[in-house]
């Protein structure tokens, strides 16, 4: 049975998102440090928690300026799961409120691919190889959670009530403070490369 209505195996659902806004371009560190959004869905009430990422990212964006991203098209295409998701279930008007973010996303990969190169990188340009070579200050390693793939199955295990079941394998069972520090990570990561890039100018 799927955990989510209208969704297939292995379909990647939107479960969680972090934002870190600067209103304007010379935003101090901490003003863009506090000004941090993020919202993780509830294990136990998936259905009505992806209705509510939704709205809160909605709330939460400004309604112009860009925003920065990592491998744009995955970013695209969970925006568009969610509204074709949100449409499914009647939520038409709410799934037409995402789509103008569609044009405003800007992808730091394509800028550091187009001219920026070190050997550290290993011949990866994935966030993981970048980030630690650009921003050394900035790392996934100690991260109960430094994995993307990794947050995608200690979600599934919260909403299968699997965590029993992974302590009593002695394994690790991260927590939803785990995931939210690994998602600002990711988010608060796009505004140090940002700052990094516009410092090359």
């Amino acid at each position: 049975m799927p955990i989510l209505p209208n969704t297939k195996p292995y379909e990647q659902i939107v479960t969680q998102f972090s934002l870190h806004i600067a209103q304007n371009e010379g935003d101090s560190i901490c003003s863009v440090r506090s000004n941090h959004h993020e919202y993780l869905a509830d294990p136990l009430d998936l259905h009505a928690s992806v209705i509510g990422l939704a709205e809160a990212m909605v709330n939460a964006l400004p309604t112009e300026g860009s925003i920065m991203t990592y491998h744009q098209a995955f970013e695209e295409g969970r925006i568009r799961w969610l509204m074709n998701w949100l449409t499914d279930q009647g939520e038409e008007g709410l799934a037409r409120q995402l789509e103008p973010l569609l044009e405003r996303l800007v992808d730091l990969e394509i800028a550091i691919k187009a001219g920026y190169y070190h050997p550290d990188f290993r011949g990866s340009y994935s966030i993981k190889g970048v980030l630690p070579v650009m921003i050394p200050c900035l790392t996934y390693t100690g991260l109960a959670v430094n994995k993307g793939r990794l947050a995608s199955c200690v979600f599934s295990n919260m909403v299968l009530g699997r965590e029993k079941e992974v302590r009593q394998k002695g394994l690790q069972t991260p927590t939803r403070e785990d995931l939210k520090k690994y998602c600002e990570l990711d988010t608060w990561a796009m505004v140090e490369l940002h700052r990094k890039l516009l410092s090359f100018l």
